[in-house]
C-alpha cells in the first residue's frame, strides 16, 4: 500500500497515512489534535539510472551540412 501525505486543519501538523489507493482522498483525522485534515501532494521523485541519456535524448549532428 502507498504512503499519503496529510496536513491538519487545525494545527497545521504534517503526518502520513499508509492507505489503499482508494482511500487515498478521503479526510482523515490528525492524531495529534484529533482535527480534520487534507491530503497533501507532491512532485514524485524521479531517478534516472544507466547511461545513454545525453546520447539518446541530445544526439549531436554528423557535422555535414546539407545543400538544400
Amino acid at each position: 500500500m502507498p504512503v499519503y501525505p496529510y496536513q491538519c486543519d487545525e494545527c497545521g501538523r504534517f503526518f502520513d497515512r499508509k492507505l489503499p489507493i482508494s482511500q487515498a482522498d478521503a479526510k482523515q483525522i490528525c492524531p495529534n489534535c484529533q482535527g480534520s485534515a487534507h491530503r497533501v501532494f507532491q512532485a514524485p521523485s524521479i531517478i534516472f539510472k544507466g547511461g545513454g541519456f545525453y546520447v539518446t535524448d541530445h544526439r549531436k549532428t554528423s557535422g555535414i551540412a546539407k545543400d538544400q
